[in-house]
């Protein structure tokens, strides 16, 4: 009997105390149950033990976590960021001396912040409950691994991609080795991962990562979740960016499909689609059912986060006034990219890729409506920008460089400008390619510097 004893896989008992709770009653109403009642009453005798240790050590977390589940969730509730913000600087001073407590508890509220499009305080309270579970659990631990996934996920919102990319990374390498088999929480640090690699500009590279993630979250949680809206849509994203258009069209069809049949609380995740759907067919030049889709999620943004405070809503205003920069209405242009860029500024920060897309929009088109030398401003400002996040080289400093030379032009600056349009052209040329858009338009406007400087022979070798 005893060796039967030692064989039993106490070790392999739940760890969570719900899972523990329901194998304990498992175990002890199991009528049919094989092994002997020594065999019975060990069994039940380990899991009570491990189950009290559970309940002690999570029973101020769940103090905690209660509040935010009922009013901080995916649903986006606004009074769930003040929420947040006590149960923070409470955890820091009550559970100082619980490390492996402390670091749910701020895992937690990192999650929560990412839901309500607060990446900066979500990466302090992530990096906080990283420090933590590596001093409670060390780093080959599912609460280590898992903080790492998300806290990589916090810092491609905050445009941080390199390292970004390191921390989704080694959540993947960590979850491989604790899940061989597969696990919901490798689907969302490989999630983690794509994002940051379509960010850095290296689409082809994230969709198997991306196509991965979809496959474990509708494995392990199932069709009707949001992680499987986020993740098509992600993997949609990419493809886009990769060139494969036609499937990336297709794939936010399916998440926006896939909306209308799950739970009320994550209809975030269908905003977010037709946001990306909306941007997709801007691109493509259709723009009645880019902007209806457009309004549609900035409506539906509206209603999750109870007005226009927060950077989802920010972030479809600057999408609409690049659209109408498009369609050549710049008064249009100026009055939603004015209205995107306080948010954006607030809650993505300054340099975040999606608020200098706001910037640059707002100041080309106060070139274009005459209004150079208000729009100059923007413009220099994204450029220092991005020439301190990206390479001299990179179409993103090439593109601003040849917009600000745009703006230089409009002032009959010909001398300052002419570098700037120089450097541009060559380097988009080099990077995208002649029949490129950027690379079409920064041509165009070498030709007008040159026409309006009175240089017609010069001109002429960029019609």
């Amino acid at each position: 009997m005893r060796l039967q004893i030692e064989k039993y896989p106490f070790e392999r008992l739940p760890t969570c105390p719900i899972k523990l709770s329901l194998h304990l009653r498992l175990v002890s109403f199991s009528e049919g149950n094989l092994i002997s009642r020594k065999m019975h009453c060990a069994v039940i005798q380990v899991a009570r033990l491990r189950l009290l240790n559970c309940r002690l050590r999570l029973v101020i977390a769940a103090k905690f976590i209660q509040r935010l589940t009922e009013i901080a969730a995916i649903d986006g509730s606004h009074r769930g960021a003040c929420t947040c913000s006590d149960a923070s600087t409470r955890a820091r001073t009550e559970l100082a001396s619980q490390p492996e407590v402390l670091a749910d508890v701020l895992m937690t509220l990192g999650r929560t912040y990412i839901s309500l499009t607060e990446p900066e305080k979500a990466e302090t309270n992530l990096r906080a409950g990283l420090e933590a579970s590596l001093k409670a659990h060390g780093e080959l631990h599912p609460t280590t691994a898992m903080t790492m996934g998300w806290l990589g996920l916090a810092l491609a919102y905050r445009g941080k991609y390199e390292e970004g990319e390191k921390f989704s990374r080694r959540a993947v390498e960590l979850q491989r080795r604790i899940y061989p088999r597969g696990h919901e929480d490798l689907g969302v640090s490989l999630y983690a991962l794509g994002s940051n690699l379509i960010s850095k500009g290296q689409a082809k590279a994230a969709q198997p990562i991306l196509q991965e993630a979809v496959e474990l979250i509708r494995k392990y949680l199932g069709e009707n979740h949001g992680a499987y809206m986020a993740s098509l849509t992600m993997l949609a994203r990419a493809d886009e960016l990769a060139g494969n258009v036609e499937r990336a069209e297709a794939l936010f069809h399916q998440s926006i499909d896939v909306g209308r049949h799950v739970p009320a609380r994550y209809r975030i995740f269908t905003a977010q689609a037709q946001g990306f759907l909306g941007t997709l067919l801007t691109n493509k030049g259709a723009y009645p059912e880019a902007e209806g889709l457009l309004r549609q999620s900035e409506a539906l943004y509206r209603e999750i986060f109870g007005g226009e405070a927060n950077a989802n809503v920010g972030s479809i205003k600057g999408q609409l006034g690049f659209l109408y920069f498009l369609q050549g209405d710049y008064t249009r242009a100026e009055e939603e990219s004015r209205k995107a860029l306080d948010p954006l500024r607030k809650f993505l920060g300054p340099e975040n890729p999606t608020t200098l897309s706001a910037q640059v929009t707002l100041g080309l088109g106060l070139t274009r409506l005459d209004r150079a030398a208000e729009g100059e401003p923007y413009l220099r400002d994204a450029l220092a920008i991005r020439q301190k996040n990206f390479p001299a080289d990179d179409f993103v400093v090439a593109h601003t460089s040849s917009m600000l030379g745009e703006c230089l032009t409009a002032q009959k600056r010909f001398e300052e400008a002419q570098p700037l349009l120089l450097n541009g052209y060559n380097n988009l040329k080099a990077k995208l390619g002649d029949q490129n858009r950027r690379t079409i338009d920064a041509r165009q406007r070498l030709a007008k510097l040159y026409d309006d400087w009175g240089k017609p022979d010069q001109a002429a070798q960029f019609r």
